[in-house]
């Protein structure tokens, strides 16, 4: 049967092709329709935050989110997961946060260290408050250092937990050398210094008569391998005044040709993820907590250790050891549905 206008059908090979395609493309198609329909599911259930009117001397919620790089990996990996799946409640909710990176392993572990240990200080009268070491009243009251903190992933939870456990164990005084100033010399003392200087110059006049010498390219010096947390003694341990709201929000690294099938399901069914870490995301956002579970919540995120297939991976499992006294977490809050 021919068709009309003079129109000839399609070969067979144009007729698999467009069908191949056309179902490539219907699927993806269906998966963006429902991923922006699960994002907006979220987003409605946080828009009521953005929608509060603040006064003039108010500032809202804000929350320090820690990115660190999966094992073996980079960093970029964090933030496209961060942009992806992350940014959009907290913008919906007009959230206010602020993004730090550990690029290296024990960067964040630092980062909460040198927090908590400021914060000892301040509340010992050791180190000058930051927000009143410029002399003047504020115009909006300051908020809380710590009003909140979300970790992206397994190893930023550790982290996280470890150095809070490291900085409640530091002491509050630091260990500075004595430096000696204004000491004299005695005349031997410059006789024998100016007789070094002489020597030396004429030690650099032979060495510039010879020809140079190619230099050999320096080696680059490899980064210490990180070393598993180990708690010092407790007896500079003290606590801060309080401690931030913390929250986890899992980071899957797919990696590897085992995970190429799981890979491509996601890809064209990327709605998953955005549903299940929103759901996390809200939870942060909408600020419920609960008491701190010590021995069940320092295996939060656990189920990661399984996708650290890599060397590097393998390494940081052995590592994941969470660390942290019974007085912290007794006064740790996370957050919850």
């Amino acid at each position: 049967m021919s068709l009309p206008f003079g129109i000839k059908p399609p070969s067979k090979g144009m007729t698999i092709f467009v069908g191949i395609v056309g179902s490539i493309g219907g699927i993806l198609y269906r998966d963006r329709v429902k991923a922006a329909e699960a994002r907006e599911s979220l987003a409605v259930r946080v828009r009521h935050l953005a929608e509060e009117p603040l006064g003039p001397r108010e500032l809202p919620r804000k929350v320090i989110v820690y990115l660190s790089a999966p094992p073996g990996d980079g960093i970029d990996k964090s933030r496209l997961w961060f942009r992806e799946y992350v940014k959009p409640i907290l913008v919906s909710s007009a959230l206010d946060y602020e993004v730090k990176e550990g690029r290296t392993p024990g960067k964040i572990q630092s980062m909460i260290f040198e927090q908590i240990l400021q914060r000892r200080k301040v509340a010992a009268g050791l180190a000058p408050d930051p927000s009143t070491a410029s002399g003047f009243a504020p115009l909006v009251p300051p908020r809380s250092e710590l009003e909140g903190i979300v970790c992206v992933g397994r190893q930023a939870w550790r982290e996280v937990l470890n150095g809070l456990d490291e900085g409640c164990r530091a002491s509050l005084v630091d260990e500075v050398g004595e430096v000696k100033v204004g000491s004299t010399f005695s005349g031997e003392e410059v006789k024998s210094t100016t007789e070094s200087d002489d020597s030396t110059k004429e030690k650099d006049l032979l060495a510039a008569s010879k020809p140079p010498v190619p230099e050999k390219p320096a080696t680059p010096t490899p980064p210490p391998a990180p070393t598993q947390y180990t708690p010092t003694s407790d007896e500079n341990f003290t606590l801060p005044p309080s401690f931030a709201n913390i929250g986890y929000v899992p980071h899957h690294n797919l990696v590897g040709w085992g995970k190429v099938p799981q890979r491509l399901y996601l890809w064209v069914n990327d709605y998953i993820r955005v549903q299940q870490v929103g759901e996390r995301v809200v939870h942060i956002v909408l600020g419920k907590t609960r008491a701190f579970r010590a021995g069940q919540d320092e295996e939060i995120g656990a189920d990661e250790r399984a996708l650290w297939i890599t060397d590097v991976g393998k390494q940081e499992a052995e590592r994941d050891r969470v660390v942290l006294d019974g007085k912290i977490a007794e006064r740790l809050e996370v957050y919850t549905e």
